[in-house]
């Protein structure tokens, strides 16, 4: 509107000067506004999100001059938009509660402007006055309606939400298991309100680490929600990305990924490639190529993700400052730490100023900031940030709530880091006592928090009871995961390590020898993990007085390593001298045709693939398996630090060997590579010192001052 400016300004204002704010509407305009937020509150709430004062014109050029000039001098246009969507926020809710007053006071039911309200109390984290109206909605719909009546069974779900959000499962779990039940029998199993209760019911389950039943759910609500309502609806689309997470969550990755990109491509056709629904499936569609290793391809659709919504929703908007947030972490995966860096703070600093700097949104992005600096060695700065951000959810959350758990297992994780291990031992031990009343012992973050747990008490030397610990584990997430999860193999891997310490070498063979075989299959034969359980294998043999079997696996895979990193150099020079071919590769390898209206935005991406879509590389790749067991599908590209990682584990087996003084040459040159490729802080030399200060029987400190 030509004279939006001065109306911004003026809300501006009477901030400022802490006066009342009072929009004046004539009763049929506030009656129509009230039934607008009932019927759609997240459209109007999108409309607020779009504010910038900066796009806001005025009749007069020189009013326009005169505010932009004050607003550039005083707070600056990103924090009067904020201050204005605030104060928008919590008028609304003021119109909402005046207009229940009225209802009140002239005996009209006010059971829907109710529930309402407590809907948009909940999503702005007010949970003590949403609780209580929505505990009042309940009481009073039980006693006006009736245990059955849908408007009763609309106040249970609405309460089992905000459980849910604080973080209540048990609470939300139970009121969503009475809900269904009645939905069922009242409404019928084909009913959408009874499918809607079936999903939030599947969340809960997946939540609390039950993911059988949350399958099953998933999979009941997504083939009635078809049938019912059409492959294209909203709800069914909503529906197929939830089994998409769960399948992810279950190490199903190859299902999740193809979910996905069903769901992108149902929702492109339907309501168009720029429609917030479809880029929320774009960038679910990245998360998932990130978890396969596409790192490249997950950038490309985070960036472009990103541009849309900006574009569409503007550079604040809360889904802007998630796809900012997923591009800092894939930088952080990427080892790009810069750039990972200037878009955590900036990330962090807009939901600060927008949504305040207790927010669960803010928290988050502090907590990534820290797991960033953590990644590139500065430890006491991450420690010093985890454990603000722990305070903070504390405060907020409670000590139950996940997140506040998850800053309570970086912290004694950076504690490990800085090898202040008594310290660190203490914060494992009250984490895991904490997530097990909170989500039970068999869930995920509770396993994660116990494998930790033991390899702290490794590190102690404590190696029965760490062997306990993690025994305990493996045989809890082959039970509730299975046995290809990445997650158990992860755990054999550790596992293995810690019996191959303890001299338990055939146990140790047995393990390393299956998860060589799961990650050589599923990861290819030169990603890292393949690696390290090589190496792992390699250092059984040499315990076992075999070293030489050992050294001739890990020379074998040296030779084949060198030979597929000079294929890969010929093919990139290829590449690079025939566009068109990559162009061709990309367009080839991809699963659906674009549209006209993405066309343009996608020829910027016809690098995503880059030697992982090469013909070339993928068979010189998998050739390379063959020497290691199954042929593989994916495509670890070899590279030098393969190389490097490699012989610091052979000057290892030489130093078990007796051959001391081979073993610290080669250790210096491997060690000194890495230092080049990674720096002296990263997370993988440190790791790489530390246990050849281990197996040679030296300090730390001793070792690293040694390659310095």
């Amino acid at each position: 509107m030509c004279n939006g400016l001065r109306c911004l300004w003026e809300i501006f204002c009477t901030i400022e000067t802490e006066s009342q704010l009072d929009i004046c509407l004539t009763s049929g305009n506030e009656a129509r506004f009230v039934e607008s937020v009932l019927h759609d509150s997240g459209a109007f709430f999108d409309m607020l999100s779009t504010i910038d004062v900066r796009n806001s014109d005025a009749w007069n050029p020189c009013d326009k001059e005169r505010i932009f000039e004050v607003v550039r001098k005083t707070v600056g246009f990103e924090a009067i938009n904020t201050i204005i969507l605030k104060q928008m926020r919590l008028w609304v809710l003021e119109v909402l509660r005046s207009s229940i007053i009225n209802d009140q006071m002239a005996a009209v039911d006010v059971f829907d402007k109710q529930i309402c309200l407590a809907s948009l109390l909940r999503k702005q984290g007010m949970f003590a006055e949403s609780l209580s109206l929505n505990s009042n909605c309940l009481e009073c719909a039980t006693a006006s309606y009736g245990a059955d009546d849908p408007k009763t069974l609309t106040a249970m779900n609405s309460l089992g939400m905000l459980y849910k959000v604080m973080g209540k499962r048990q609470q939300a779990l139970d009121l969503y298991e009475t809900c269904l039940d009645l939905r069922r029998a009242v409404l019928g199993a084909l009913h959408v309100d009874t499918l809607h209760s079936v999903n939030n019911l599947a969340i809960v389950y997946k939540a609390m680490g039950k993911y059988d039943v949350a399958l099953k759910l998933f999979e009941e609500c997504l083939l009635q929600r078809r049938a019912l309502l059409g492959d294209t609806h909203s709800s069914t689309l909503a529906s197929l990305n939830n089994l998409a997470n769960l399948y992810k969550a279950t190490g199903d990755i190859e299902q999740a990924v193809a979910l996905y990109e069903e769901c992108y491509n149902l929702k492109r056709t339907s309501v168009g490639v720029a429609h917030p629904d479809t880029l929320n499936s774009m960038n679910n569609l990245a998360i998932g190529y990130k978890a396969v290793d596409r790192d490249h391809a997950a950038l490309q659709l985070y960036l472009h993700c990103w541009a849309l919504r900006k574009e569409k929703l503007g550079p604040s908007h809360p889904d802007s400052l998630v796809s900012m947030n997923n591009i800092a972490r894939m930088y952080q995966t990427m080892e790009r730490f810069e750039e990972a860096v200037q878009m955590f703070e900036e990330c962090w600093q807009c939901r600060s100023e927008k949504f305040g700097s207790h927010q669960r949104a803010s928290l988050t992005s502090m907590g990534n900031l820290a797991s960033c600096y953590k990644h590139m060695g500065r430890f006491e700065e991450a420690l010093e940030l985890t454990q603000r951000c722990f305070d903070q959810r504390l405060e907020q959350f409670g000590k139950y709530d996940s997140d506040t758990l998850s800053s309570l297992h970086d912290w004694a994780h950076l504690l490990s880091l800085l090898d202040r291990d008594t310290e660190a031992l203490q914060k494992f031990e009250t984490c895991v006592s904490l997530r097990m009343t909170a989500s039970g012992d068999l869930h995920p973050y509770t396993l994660s928090s116990q494998v930790h747990l033991g390899k702290q008490l490794q590190k102690l030397n404590r190696l029965d009871e760490a062997v306990v610990v993690l025994e305990a584990v493996y045989t809890k997430r082959i039970m509730q995961l299975g046995a290809e999860h990445t997650d158990t193999i992860s755990t054999m891997s550790s596992l293995a390590a810690l019996l191959r310490e303890v001299g338990e070498y055939t146990r140790a063979e047995e393990l390393y020898v299956g998860c060589l075989e799961n990650r050589t299959e599923t990861k290819g034969v030169h990603h890292m993990l393949s690696r390290g359980a090589m190496c792992g294998l390699a250092l059984v043999y040499a315990g076992k007085g075999e070293g030489e079997a050992g050294l001739d696996r890990l020379h074998s895979y040296l030779l084949l390593a060198e030979e597929a990193i000079s294929t890969q150099r010929r093919v990139q020079r290829g590449v690079q001298r025939n566009d068109k071919d990559a162009d061709l590769a990309v367009r080839h390898t991809a699963t659906t045709s674009l549209t006209e209206e993405e066309a343009a935005s996608q020829s910027s991406m016809t690098h995503i693939a880059g030697t992982a879509t090469i013909t070339t590389i993928r068979e010189a790749t998998t050739s390379v398996g063959h020497s290691f067991g199954k042929q593989h599908t994916v495509v670890a590209v070899a590279d030098e630090e393969c190389i490097a990682t490699t012989n610091i584990v052979i000057a290892c087996i030489y130093f078990l060997q007796g051959k001391s003084q081979e073993a610290d040459l080669l250790f210096c040159k491997s060690i000194k590579k890495l230092v080049e490729m990674k720096g002296p802080h990263s997370l993988i030399v440190r790791g790489e010192i530390k246990a050849y200060a281990r197996i040679s029987g030296q300090e730390y400190q001793a070792v690293a001052s040694s390659i310095s």
